[in-house]
């Protein structure tokens, strides 16, 4: 992160960081601080509430960049749904299409 630091972004990487945001920081990455070894998002169902969520994200990305003067476009996207094919999985599967709520 230290090429996009030098480019004038700001790396928000705690929850109280990300929190804070808005769009007078100007340029910005945000990190979720729990990440797994692939760097994924943990699912839905074992993140505590302590952690941000998907949700938390979309939101925060949209009141950061609601105002923007040109507009803005938006992808978010919940990975790996086809884990949730297996029976074992099933709730996961559903519980990462309602985490978009």
């Amino acid at each position: 992160f230290e090429i996009a630091k030098a480019n004038g972004f700001k790396i928000a990487d705690t929850k109280e960081e990300i929190e804070k945001l808005n769009s007078a920081d100007g340029k910005m990455i945000a990190i979720n601080p729990v990440l797994d070894g692939s760097y994924a998002m943990p699912y839905d169902v074992d993140r505590t509430e302590e952690e941000l969520s998907l949700a938390n994200f979309t939101k925060k990305g949209i009141d950061v960049l609601e105002d923007a003067e040109n507009g803005f476009f938006m992808m978010v996207e919940a990975g790996e749904n086809r884990l949730g094919r297996s029976r074992q999985r099933c709730y996961v599967k559903h519980r990462r299409y309602y985490s978009f709520f």
